[in-house]
């Protein structure tokens, strides 16, 4: 859902970084190098500290929030920042909001694997079902899949959930199977994706508990 360790199904909590790593602010510079951050110097600074600090809240996703927020303010046009801000609404239960952030990340950057993910994700289990729409989610599930070359594991669990929530359990099967098999020995990914594996066999679709 990115230059971040990206979401594999269900949002993670963020994690706490402490102090920004070397590696972590060198990726930013050569990202701002490209023109993915703000060429300013002042404002890619602020840019990037305001970023970090988002990274750093935490479980305090308003606090993650407000810090994204300032980062968008100073450059409208990192696809990531969006992506970030989308899934501290998401674990707010904003969902509406959550979903804006994604839309616009992929706007930004249409080669932007992550956030397709993330993207349709949402859109296949999201558990307010208002929000919720398989043939979007099938869509950009596939489009994820192609600009990884069918390759990234989390992005074809996504396609497996999109296909069961439009009733095509087949696929949502062999996705799922696929996707379990590419990291056997993770009983994270393994109690999840077991769940979700059942749920397919049994011609239902997986969605989502509120946080």
């Amino acid at each position: 859902m990115a230059l971040e360790p990206s979401r594999h199904s269900s949002p993670p909590a963020q994690p706490s970084l402490g102090r920004p790593s070397r590696l972590g602010i060198f990726l930013l510079l050569l990202l701002a190098g490209q023109g993915c951050v703000s060429t300013q110097p002042d404002k890619r600074n602020e840019f990037l500290l305001a970023f970090e600090r988002g990274k750093e809240a935490g479980p305090d996703f308003d606090l993650a929030i407000a810090e994204y927020t300032e980062a968008i303010h100073l450059n409208s046009k990192d696809a990531v920042v969006y992506d970030r801000r989308g899934m501290a609404y998401e674990h707010k239960a904003d969902y509406g909001k959550a979903l804006a952030d994604y839309q616009e990340a992929v706007r930004l950057k249409p080669d932007y694997a992550d956030g397709y993910n993330n993207l349709a994700w949402l859109l296949a289990v999201c558990p307010d079902p208002r929000f919720r729409n398989g043939a979007i989610a099938v869509k950009y599930a596939k489009k994820g899949c192609e600009l990884t070359k069918w390759k990234n594991p989390a992005i074809l669990d996504t396609l497996g959930a999109a296909d069961a929530e439009v009733g095509d359990f087949d696929d949502a099967v062999k996705w799922e199977k696929q996707y379990m098999a590419s990291n056997p020995s993770n009983p994270t990914w393994d109690k999840g994706a077991c769940q979700r594996l059942s749920l397919y066999e049994q011609k239902k679709p997986y969605h989502e508990e509120k946080p």
